[in-house]
């Protein structure tokens, strides 16, 4: 929530207002890159088809997926997160950058040992 953060906290903003919509905490480690993903329908069923945003976060070894979906209650944006699964041994790696790829669907980071990974965003 608002007010009480670590410094490594994201922000994201409402550009219609300004103000703060969400949160993401980073816990210890700050973001050492990040970048927006896919944009898709949140739910094609319903009669308003709102747009559902997807972020991904990389702190040192940990990459996060997360979801900003607008939610009809509470007529605002929430996010969702999830740790990005990893095999069980050898892909713990520090990520320095990060891009959406032209392909549609996966994000492309670059790690500290010269490796380039590509996640299903």
């Amino acid at each position: 929530g608002e007010g009480i953060t670590n410094g490594n906290d994201i922000a994201i903003f409402d550009t219609q207002n300004g103000s703060v919509a969400q949160y993401l905490k980073c816990a210890r480690n700050p973001a050492t890159c990040m970048c927006w993903g896919r944009i898709f329908v949140a739910d094609p069923n319903r009669r308003v088809k709102t747009p559902k945003y997807s972020l991904f976060t990389f702190q040192n070894t940990l990459v996060q997926a997360h979801f900003l979906e607008y939610d009809m209650k509470t007529m605002s944006y929430v996010i969702k997160s999830e740790a990005v699964k990893f095999p069980a041994a050898g892909l713990q790696r520090t990520y320095h950058d990060c891009c959406l790829s032209p392909t549609v669907g996966e994000v492309i980071a670059s790690t500290s040992v010269g490796e380039i990974m590509v996640f299903n965003a």
